[in-house]
């Protein structure tokens, strides 16, 4: 009987071993996604600035050439 029970919570505590290495990999997914979205983010503000600088550099070259 005792047995038993301690191959039920040695088989509970795997699944829950399982489980807890589960959510770890879905935490670093999630962080994968999180730097995804910011590279996206630092990179969609950097083509900004570019196309910002590039109509001042165009506006300047019409207004004195």
């Amino acid at each position: 009987m005792n047995f038993g029970l301690l191959l039920v919570s040695f088989g509970l505590l795997l699944v829950n071993f399982g489980l807890l290495l589960v959510s770890f990999e879905l935490l670093f997914v999630n962080f994968k996604i999180l730097l995804v979205n910011l590279s996206v983010l630092v990179n969609f503000f950097w083509a900004r600035q570019a196309i910002r600088v590039a109509f001042i550099c165009f506006s300047l070259i019409f207004r004195f050439g």
